[in-house]
């Protein structure tokens, strides 16, 4: 799984990019930094998922911290 952080002044985004066979690992940090922090989304792909999260620039950072924090486990 790959996390791509890229700010852009007083916002910014997060692309998370995995393989297929990642998915549930991929779903359950998308669904841990939505839950947690006022952030838009949305997804593309099938085989290589790409998930772009986008909002203003603490709320990407928090969420970002979250998303690295659920990949570990």
């Amino acid at each position: 799984m790959k996390i791509d952080y890229q700010d852009k002044g007083s916002t910014a985004q997060i692309v998370v990019t995995s393989f297929i066979t990642e998915r549930r690992k991929h779903n359950r940090c998308i669904d841990a930094a939505l839950l947690m922090v006022p952030v838009r989304a949305w997804s593309t792909g099938f085989l290589l998922r790409k998930t772009t999260l986008t909002g203003k620039t603490a709320h990407i950072l928090r969420a970002y911290k979250i998303i690295c924090r659920e990949s570990e486990q």
